[in-house]
């Protein structure tokens, strides 16, 4: 078993193309860094650059760096669908740490 929390990963529609939600939980007795604006969108197996930029911008909080035990953290992002493989069916994974998530089977439409 991984002392790394497995992330959450959501996907859901958005006037400007789709929202991303990356949540961890820290389940353990000690605080961790989530590593949630180090996280990765796989996109059909491939990295989704568009991601690695928009997770990186911000000030951000101090649970995305800092997570109390029994806490959560979320970050999303809104990218537009010619970032996420464009029209068609893909399938998403986030990944933290090696860590990745269930995949999200989704249909993007332009």
């Amino acid at each position: 078993m991984s002392d790394q929390p497995t992330p959450a990963l959501q996907v859901a529609p958005d006037p400007s193309g789709h929202r991303i939600t990356v949540t961890v939980a820290n389940d353990g007795p000690e605080p961790i860094d989530p590593g949630v604006r180090r996280s990765t969108l796989l996109i059909d197996g491939q990295p989704c650059v568009s991601w690695s930029f928009a997770v990186m911008n911000g000030a951000g909080t101090t649970s995305e760096r800092h997570l109390e035990p029994g806490k959560q953290v979320a970050i999303a992002r809104v990218l537009p669908t010619s970032s996420l493989g464009g029209a068609g069916e893909h399938e998403l994974i986030a990944e933290i740490n090696g860590q990745p998530s269930l995949p999200v089977r989704t249909r993007f439409e332009e």
